[in-house]
């Protein structure tokens, strides 16, 4: 694994599809998606709107029954094949009652799915 390649994240990052807005500078209007992976430092999210790196970015995400708002900044950016455009964001001022919230919601049991036969 080359340099480039290891995880520098401090927290680790959990797959998640959590509903969010983010407001851009580049959108006139919040774009509503989800996230591909949460943290409790950042998210990776997934949009057809070009994001740049270095960017600033508004968040409100909804976990469960709370809706979660902070700063962030895009740390970087990649147009796949698809035409979608997945980046990363680091938050900047999540406070310390949302970050707790972000890990509870994190640490919660994930739904089991029955299907009656």
């Amino acid at each position: 694994m080359g340099v480039l390649d290891q995880e520098r994240r401090r927290y680790p990052r959990k797959k998640e599809a959590v509903q969010a807005w983010l407001s851009l500078r580049c959108a006139t209007d919040a774009l509503s998606t989800l996230t591909l992976d949460l943290g409790a430092e950042g998210a990776q999210f997934s949009t057809l709107q070009p994001i740049a790196e270095a960017d600033p970015v508004l968040i409100q995400m909804q976990l469960g029954f709370s809706l979660v708002e902070c700063k962030g900044r895009v740390c970087w950016a990649k147009r796949m094949a698809n035409g979608l455009c997945h980046f990363g964001v680091r938050f900047l001022d999540l406070s310390p009652e949302d970050t707790d919230q972000v890990n509870q919601f994190l640490d919660r049991p994930s739904p089991v799915l029955s299907m009656a036969v």
